[in-house]
């Protein structure tokens, strides 16, 4: 009996680590698909089906990068939808979603936001915005919102 027990209680933080990461998930799924739908809130059945179907990427703001292609500082728009037609020169992968974490651009600079994701979307790109941070489940909550009503204020301005 015990032996069940000290095997069960070596389990457990694996399974709580797992169950954390599938919430994490499943969370952001709904938050993100909330956002894409303008606030209505439908059924998990109508969200599965309202999903793009494609490959999809993340594009993280790291080094300029998303402010170069929001800015299209050096081609850097050009070089993004030439990849994503043809990553690493194979086509049969074309890449037709954007996960694009764009805070600065959020906040700072709506006009060339607006303009880039009108250009991605001639491109053949949907793009849907991604932010989030673990404290704001916690104790910084008040962040969160934020970039939440910064999000929904974006939107119903477009």
């Amino acid at each position: 009996m015990l032996k069940k027990y000290l095997i069960l209680f070596m389990l457990l933080p694996a399974l709580w680590k797992k169950m954390r990461q599938l919430i994490r998930l499943y969370l952001i799924i709904n938050c993100g698909l909330l956002f894409a739908q303008n606030q209505t809130i439908m059924s998990n059945d109508t969200l599965l089906n309202e999903l793009p179907r494609g490959r999809a990427m993340w594009i993280w703001n790291t080094a300029n990068m998303v402010n170069n292609m929001i800015n299209d500082v050096d081609n850097a728009r050009e070089e993004l939808y030439n990849f994503c037609q043809s990553p690493h020169g194979n086509p049969d992968h074309r890449i037709n979603v954007l996960f694009l974490s764009c805070k600065d651009a959020l906040f700072n600079n709506q006009d060339n936001l607006r303009n880039f994701l009108a250009d991605a979307y001639d491109n053949g790109l949907i793009v849907e915005y991604l932010d989030g941070d673990p404290s704001w489940a916690t104790y910084n909550q008040q962040t969160g919102i934020t970039r939440i009503n910064k999000v929904l204020e974006f939107n119903a301005s477009a």
